[in-house]
């Protein structure tokens, strides 16, 4: 059968998406890219001591030179070339040349609305003068509507109240002031819509060479000029004279003499009504741009170049002594630029570099001897999460300590650097992933600590010491508390480093001496507080399950395991007793006996669904598969892995746990059904297929799947041993492991030959014990005492002890429904 990774075509028959859909090498290469840039950028390395900035009329502390050759700017000389350059810019104005013809459109707009209820109330006289004519038979039946007439209609119209509603709609919309002689033109006009053409007339005349609202916002331009940006137009034009324009008062004046000069009324009443209209709807259409004059100024501020002198290598910037000058601050400032491009550039290369190579062999390593993590895009994720999220701590722990410093004042900023919780990493590493994990964690957590704290080996000596220290206290913990007390341990580590490295200075006896080993002890405690807080959060976005969520579920009052229980007791204390082999096999070798131990719980759920199918849990009755195909009993036995995996991800079994419900079948073959179809097939047909009596996999990938498989493979055999003595448990036992080794199921897990020895003893003590031999009451039956021993065994009530009897005697006399319980019971 083809491994697990070549044939993940099996994963799809049942719908098991283990993981994201990217594969493990883009998962490595992404989270390889990301922590190479993220980790450049953050541990760039710099001063972390900062000196004091030095500021004009502040004392030399010592005498400056320039390191080489440099460019400085003249400040002062550039701020004011500069602002000759945005006073040279005239000026933006707005030129609206379309205003008037806008304006002449709103008039003749108003004057229809009112003209318009004037036609209304004509006709509609008109329609009653007609409709009593034709009740009276006389006169025509259809008159022309003559809306000039009707002078007495004109009258009466006038005296309405919607009259007066659009008269006053008229004058509020076009924001006019009316006098009794513009209110008699209008009425007299009927407020004509063609009113409109003279006034566009006069507006359009006074307003073509440009109005402002007044002259003296030109005034201060009447030297250099100004641009106009005519509407509508592109570019800018100049205009260096600015006596052309008027403004309200004299645009007022050009209208009335225009009026006087041309005949557009034909009365002195209508031409003053005519000239008062347009008047007041005169409006300026030129306009101060502020927001492109100030564009245009920033433009040529940014456009002037800059002055700059020369200061030759060796030059004397200040002397020790001196008080600063606003020249001097400028050099200095410039020197300081300098030196922080040309560190930065150079930093950021360098530590790429060291980055990269310290990576890659963390990859090398855990693709070489860690593969089975490599191949997990999850694991890989929360590996670079684990080292980007303490690297990011440490930073920030290191600009808190930094700022306490500076607000403080009298403890150096290095010996709250120790307080940092550099073992996070390591401990989240050991508790989620490996112990061997938690180790390259702590090494490469020391090696980027160097680098981003390079005044002294201390820091990355208590990461590298501390971290080894919480990897191995905290590797298989037990109770939340452990965390806490692993941190306790790590904080005396760290101050005992601290005394160690202060002894080696002379400074211990000093009150920051004291104070810095307080600052070691408080490192460790806030790693446990930080790993407490964040553990929650990154076992449940990485569905990974640490030893206390481990013990949590193997809680037997879980739901799935009273589910069991009540639905399927047979398959329970087969479940019970697989986990018991398990967990001693485990620990012979070093595996995750409590993984191993919780697996065994959960790796037979799906049985529950149909649980009269397998003879664990049939107690004596018929046998279902007697009324069955052979075919369709495999393809019942199969499908339990399938409802197993549904039950576990429907209860959020973690993904170590339901990685264990298909790989403790493997790819074995169902072999009981298998050759009972083979002896009922056509010889001429030969349509039986062994892939469709194989379960569908994978094969175990662990040591702890492939111990679940040999517990559970002996388990079932040793149901149906007549007279189970030592001798018969050993011959099964190692029978049993040799037959599922020489099937090749064990090969993607790694265990050796030796483990597999080590796993057959283990199985083979707990089975003795297990078929111990019982005393011989003379006063009862052999039945009665081995329902009775059955008793004593589980501790059962009668009843159940008689339902144990029955099974024990069915036991003792091996039949076909033994056999086919040796095949079901794998399943």
């Amino acid at each position: 059968m083809a491994k697990y990774n070549t044939e993940p075509q099996r994963w799809f028959r049942f719908g098991q998406r283990r993981e994201p859909s990217f594969s493990p090498r883009v998962a490595q290469w992404t989270v390889g890219v990301v922590l190479l840039v993220a980790l450049s950028f953050l541990l760039i390395p710099h001063d972390t001591l900062p000196s004091r900035r030095l500021m004009e009329s502040d004392i030399v502390p010592r005498d400056i030179k320039a390191p080489n050759d440099m460019l400085v700017e003249d400040v002062e000389s550039t701020k004011e070339i500069r602002e000759k350059a945005s006073e040279a810019v005239k000026e933006v104005f707005d030129l609206d040349p379309r205003l008037s013809e806008a304006i002449r459109k709103r008039v003749r707009t108003a004057l229809a609305s009112v003209r318009k209820g004037y036609d209304e109330h004509a006709a509609e006289t008109i329609r009653k003068r007609d409709s009593k004519q034709r009740a009276r038979k006389a006169g025509p039946t259809n008159v022309a509507l003559d809306k000039s007439t009707p002078a007495g209609t004109i009258t009466e119209f006038e005296k309405t109240q919607r009259f007066k509603s659009l008269e006053t709609e008229f004058f509020e919309n076009l924001r006019v002031r009316p006098s009794s002689g513009l209110v008699r033109h209008l009425r007299f006009k009927r407020f004509d819509p063609k009113i409109s053409i003279p006034v566009g007339f006069l507006l359009r005349a006074s307003m073509e060479t440009g109005v402002v609202s007044d002259k003296k916002l030109l005034e201060p331009h009447a030297k250099k000029g100004i641009s106009i940006q005519v509407v509508g137009q592109k570019g800018l034009k100049e205009q260096k004279e600015i006596t052309e324009f008027r403004d309200v008062k004299e645009a007022a004046s050009v209208i009335r003499k225009l009026a006087m000069e041309s005949n557009i009324a034909t009365g002195r009443a209508e031409r003053r009504a005519l000239v008062e209209l347009a008047v007041q709807l005169l409006e300026p259409n030129l306009t101060v741009n502020k927001q492109a004059t100030e564009s245009l100024r920033e433009k040529a501020r940014k456009a002037a170049k800059p002055v700059f002198f020369q200061i030759k290598k060796g030059e004397m910037i200040a002397r020790e002594g001196e008080r600063l000058n606003p020249q001097q601050v400028a050099k200095l400032r410039t020197l300081e630029e300098q030196e922080e491009k040309r560190g930065f550039i150079g930093s950021l290369f360098g530590i790429t570099i060291l980055i990269a190579l310290a990576l890659t062999l963390v990859a090398i390593y855990l693709l070489r001897f860690k593969s089975k993590i490599m191949r997990s895009p999850r694991r890989v994720v929360l590996i670079g999460v684990i080292l980007l999220g303490t690297m990011v701590l440490v930073q920030g722990s290191m600009q808190v300590g930094v700022t306490f410093s500076e607000a403080i004042g009298n403890v150096e900023a290095t010996s709250y650097f120790y307080a940092i919780p550099f073992t996070m990493g390591a401990i989240l590493a050991a508790i989620l992933l490996d112990f061997e994990v938690a180790l390259l964690a702590t090494a490469v957590t020391a090696f980027l600590s160097g680098l981003l704290l390079p005044q002294t080996f201390g820091f990355p000596l208590t990461a590298l010491v501390g971290g080894l220290v919480a990897s191995f206290r905290v590797h298989h913990y037990r109770r939340r508390s452990s965390i806490l007390l692993t941190a306790l341990v790590v904080g005396l580590t760290n101050a005992a480093i601290v005394v160690a490295l202060y002894l080696m200075e002379g400074r211990l006896f000093s009150p920051e001496g004291w104070f810095t080993v307080l600052m070691g002890l408080a490192g460790g405690v806030l790693s446990g507080i930080v790993v407490s807080a964040v553990l929650p959060v990154l076992e449940s976005v990485f569905n990974i399950a640490s030893d206390i969520k481990l013990l949590e579920l193997s809680d037997l009052n879980h739901p799935l395991m009273r589910q069991l229980v009540m639905s399927a007791p047979g398959t329970y204390h087969h479940s019970v007793v697989v986990s018991n082999l398990s967990e001693e096999a485990a620990e012979m070798i070093g595996a995750n006996a409590l993984l191993v131990r919780v697996a065994a719980y959960y790796h037979d759920i799906g049985k529950i669904r149909k649980r009269e199918y397998f003879i664990e849990n049939q107690l004596g009755l018929e046998n279902r598969h007697d009324q069955l195909t052979p075919r369709m009993s495999a393809l019942i036995l199969i499908s339990h892995v399938k409802e197993g995996i549904e039950m576990a991800r429907k209860h959020n079994l973690p993904e170590q746990l339901i990685d264990f419900i298909p790989q403790h079948h493997g790819t074995s073959l169902i072999s009981y059904f298998y050759n009972k179809a083979k002896e009922l097939e056509d010889p001429a047909q030969q349509n039986v297929n062994e892939e469709d009596f194989r379960y569908t996999g994978p094969k175990p990938q662990s040591r702890e799947a492939g111990i679940l498989m040999l517990a559970d493979v002996v388990e079932a055999a040793s149901r149906s041993l007549h007279d189970p003595t030592p001798a018969r448990v050993q011959t099964m036992v190692r029978n049993n492991v040799a037959r599922v080794f020489s099937e090749g199921q064990l090969d993607d897990c790694e265990l050796t030959l030796r483990g597999l020895n080590l796993i057959s003893t283990a199985f083979i003590r707990i089975l003795t014990g297990r078929f111990h031999h019982r005393i011989v009451y003379p006063e009862i039956d052999q039945t009665r005492q081995i329902g009775l021993e059955a008793r004593l065994d589980a501790g059962h009530t009668d009843e159940q002890a008689e339902d144990s009897q029955n099974r024990l005697q069915v036991a003792r006399e091996p039949s076909a429904e033994t056999l086919k319980a040796s095949e079901s019971s794998v399943g």
